[in-house]
């Protein structure tokens, strides 16, 4: 595994779902409050990490932090957490919420978001000065 991604703290996302990529646009538009890197499920940088393949599925967002892999609502509790402000009280929701329910609720909006939105072909547009923080 490439050491400098142990130092990173990075978002891994499905690349063709709708909702996926307005999360990544919002936290890169708070990347003054955030160090963090994004990178798609199951790309290069996703593959050089040994411990990522044994916990995700496609269906899941994942945060890599500290070389632990956070996923479900685990992950978007712990980022809406460092959003601060409004976001705090959708990590404290999850945070109250039992764990087997939050992750059941998660599962079953990550099955179903394909029905209600579309897939996309195209990625966002991406700020010039942001582009840094995607990763393969």
């Amino acid at each position: 595994m490439d050491s400098e991604l142990k130092e990173k703290t990075i978002v891994f996302f499905d690349g063709e779902c709708l909702v996926c990529n307005r999360f990544v646009i919002l936290l890169l538009n708070h990347s003054d409050k955030l160090d963090y890197y994004y990178a798609p499920l199951f790309g290069e940088t996703f593959n050089k990490l040994e411990i990522a393949k044994h916990y995700l599925d496609s269906d899941s967002i994942a945060l890599y932090k500290n070389e632990t892999i956070f996923i479900h609502a685990q992950a978007i509790e712990i980022i809406t957490k460092s959003l601060g402000g409004i976001y705090k009280f959708v990590s404290w929701g999850i945070k109250l919420c039992p764990h087997f329910i939050s992750d059941f609720l998660y599962k079953l909006f990550a099955r179903l978001r394909f029905v209600i939105f579309s897939r996309i072909e195209t990625c966002a547009l991406i700020p010039a000065d942001q582009k840094s923080r995607l990763l393969p």
